[in-house]
């Protein structure tokens, strides 16, 4: 519609919004065409009245504007009744003789029109009441600021007897408070809501209480002004809200006397630093999926968490943004290199295509440097393609399905991009240590389950990595196997990047010191949540992480030549 992609994967309370959205849109399309007729003053009343029946639901906060809405629509007929009008008019006739309606005085409200009477501070307002409330006596906010134009003669030079907001203000201000018979109360923002540093309320509310504070005291002589300003707390749930003897703080909602009566309560077991293990696994778990080991070996304490002990992580779902694209994002622009580069190797790839997909979308941003953004992705991803094309060169390939056992695991699954000769694959990305060890992973599979296709190349942006024959295969699988094992009672202490770091060093024949500080140097999956939840806050890279990445990443470290690109 429009070049615009339909949104997908609607359910629940979204698809409740869009069947309301589109009852709305039909029901302005129908009025629309009915108002681009002309009709007579009775038959728009009749059609005015429609819309406002379809369009509103009243309640109590909108009948008195629904009513003055149905009278002006209902007078309008009445006048031409009256008049012997009845021929027909357009709706710019009838928009002109309601908007004039709507502009008269006597729809308003009228001032002190019930028992409570919510009004501006204006002149000759200054009638007692038995009780007075101020709103917004901020600092910047009361008494007003006077703005005079540079052309402003009169405001330059001014004279005695000039008007000034800012002392009209402080003169209403002293009527309010005169005016106050039994109880004055005054608001103000005392807290910023970024810091929670204080704030000063106006100066007229500061002068009020310096004048309180010289002239009156508590009968224990403390100054008067700790009993009568109250300092509301930040949340409507605090605890202050519902405890007997809180000057001038209560509430009276019960819901938030139950949040409050949990946040008291003391915890019979505090909340561990960081998960144990899990019991012993069934023999379930001895049949593995070549991607459920991928998956376990690039976030173990994910998989622990996740897969072992059931643990649902609510996914943050964000609003869709209906701002103007003026970036492609990083998630997004990785999905377009990769359609390039695999349109590119079939063959399939128009870029005019793909630009007009991403317009439809709305993930690309508009005109010329929408253009330019995407092309030179292009450019990176045929480049990138071309490079693949030229290792790879002209083998056909295929996806293999593989079933492995070995020492009483079942290792199966498919992969792709073998070929006569070895495997290929690539990635557009660089070669990050998680994703050497996934295709190290099939590596080991490819070599156990065809010998001869032992050879294998991993294409990515950075680099080529070249995996050689591995003599050892069974055995290196039976490592993978056994950590998985262990993984799936206790987190495992491997993390893809601080132990290739680790193991590097050490293949490379520096002491410990030095790969344990290299390791701790890129030690990026302490940002992660799942292994903070797994190891809290002690140290996981301790021994038991120095013996797994060796054990794990030096035999990958070993059968592999990197090219850079």
């Amino acid at each position: 519609m429009g070049r615009a992609l339909p949104i997908a994967g609607l359910d629940g309370s979204d698809a409740d919004t869009l069947e309301k959205f589109i009852v709305f849109w039909r029901t302005l399309v129908r009025f629309y065409d009915i108002c681009s007729d002309v009709h007579s003053p009775s038959g728009w009343r009749e059609i005015l009245t429609g819309f406002v029946e379809a369009m509103f639901e009243p309640d109590d906060s909108s009948e008195t504007q629904l009513d003055v809405i149905a009278g002006a629509i209902n007078s309008l007929a009445r006048e031409a009744g009256r008049a012997g009008f009845k021929s027909k008019v357009p709706l710019e006739v009838v928009t002109d003789y309601l908007e004039s309606c709507f502009a008269r005085q006597e729809y308003g409200s009228s001032f002190m029109a019930g028992g409570v009477t919510f009004c501006s501070m204006l002149p000759m307002r200054s009638i007692p009441f038995k009780v007075i409330y101020l709103l917004g006596m901020n600092m910047n906010d009361y008494p007003r600021k006077s703005y005079t134009p540079g052309f402003d003669l009169t405001g330059r030079s001014p004279r005695r007897g000039d008007r000034s907001k800012r002392n009209d203000d402080r003169y209403l201000f002293l009527e309010t408070v005169f005016s106050a018979r039994d109880r004055l109360c005054i608001s103000y923002i005392g807290y910023n809501a970024s810091d929670n540093s204080p704030r000063h309320p106006s100066v007229l509310v500061s002068e009020l209480c310096d004048y309180i504070s010289e002239r009156f005291c508590t009968d224990s002589g403390k100054n008067v002004l700790d009993r009568i300003i109250i300092s509301h707390r930040l949340q409507p749930f605090h605890s202050d809200y519902f405890r007997q003897g809180q000057s001038g703080l209560f509430s009276y909602a019960p819901e938030y006397r139950d949040v409050a009566v949990c946040f008291t309560k003391e915890r019979s077991e505090p909340y561990p630093d960081k998960i144990g293990s899990a019991e012993e696994p069934d023999e379930s778990w001895r049949e593995v999926e070549l991607e459920d080991l991928c998956r376990f070996f690039i976030n173990p304490a994910r998989f622990f968490l996740t897969r072992r002990l059931g643990m649902r992580v609510p996914e943050t779902d964000e609003a869709p943004d209906d701002s103007e694209p003026f970036m492609i994002d990083g998630l997004e622009e990785y999905h377009v290199y990769r359609k390039v580069v695999e349109n590119t190797l079939l063959e399939k790839y128009d870029r005019n295509r793909l630009r007009n997909a991403l317009r439809a979308r709305g993930r690309l941003p508009h005109g010329n440097f929408g253009d330019l953004m995407l092309d030179r992705i292009c450019m990176d991803g045929e480049m990138f393609a071309r490079k693949v094309k030229e290792v790879i060169g002209s083998v056909s390939m295929e996806t293999v399905d593989i079933e492995i056992q070995t020492d009483g695991f079942t290792v199966y699954g498919s992969i792709d991009g073998v070929a006569g000769n070895g495997w290929f694959r690539f990635r557009y990305g660089r070669a990050y240590p998680k994703y050497l060890f996934t295709n190290w992973i099939y590596h080991l599979a490819i070599s156990m389950f065809a010998p001869k296709k032992a050879k294998g190349t991993y294409i990515a942006k950075d680099k080529i990595v070249r995996f050689e024959p591995v003599k050892d295969s069974s055995a290196r699988m039976k490592e993978l196997l056994d950590a998985y094992w262990q993984g799936l009672s206790r987190p495992l202490l491997f993390f893809p990047e601080s132990s290739f770091a680790y193991a590097e060093k050490i293949a490379n024949g520096k002491g410990r010191q030095a790969a344990l500080h290299a390791a701790e140097t890129v030690y990026p999956e302490r940002d992660d949540p799942f292994y903070r939840l797994c190891f809290g806050k002690a140290d996981p890279l301790c021994d038991g992480f120095e013996d797994i990445s060796v054990r794990l990443f030096l035999p990958l470290i070993e059968n592999i030549e990197s090219e850079k690109i």
